[in-house]
């Protein structure tokens, strides 16, 4: 059960991620969201939720995610890409290995990327 002033952040806002974002605003949840469509965070902002300027601001200000992405790609560009979700506001104090990510204060590691083949 999420407690109701659990932040709750949602990447992707579209049709499914809107739909999600839309039903947690109206239970009393915070929602702060991101979507590379400006319009569909100005939605969420119309709706009383937060529209965050990137992945990462999500990721470091939500203790609950929810993800509704259109394809691996988008998936692993959110995760994995400049400023995603695995690597917001970590303290890099290491040398990280190729293919491994890293997150948290200080950062440790936390997945290591399989390339799709």
């Amino acid at each position: 059960m999420i407690i109701k002033n659990t932040s709750i952040g949602s990447i992707g806002l579209g049709i499914m991620g809107g739909a999600f974002a839309r039903h947690l605003l109206s239970d009393g949840f915070a929602v702060t969201g991101f979507d590379i469509d400006a319009g569909r965070r100005a939605a969420l902002k119309k709706l009383g939720g937060t529209a965050a300027a990137s992945i990462a601001a999500v990721g470091g200000r939500c203790a609950v995610l929810i993800t509704s992405l259109p394809s691996i790609a988008a998936v692993n560009a959110a995760f994995f890409g400049k400023g995603g979700i695995v690597g917001a506001n970590a303290v890099v104090t290491r040398s990280v290995p190729p293919g491994e990510h890293v997150g948290g204060i200080p950062a440790r590691p936390l997945a290591r990327r399989i390339d799709e083949t």
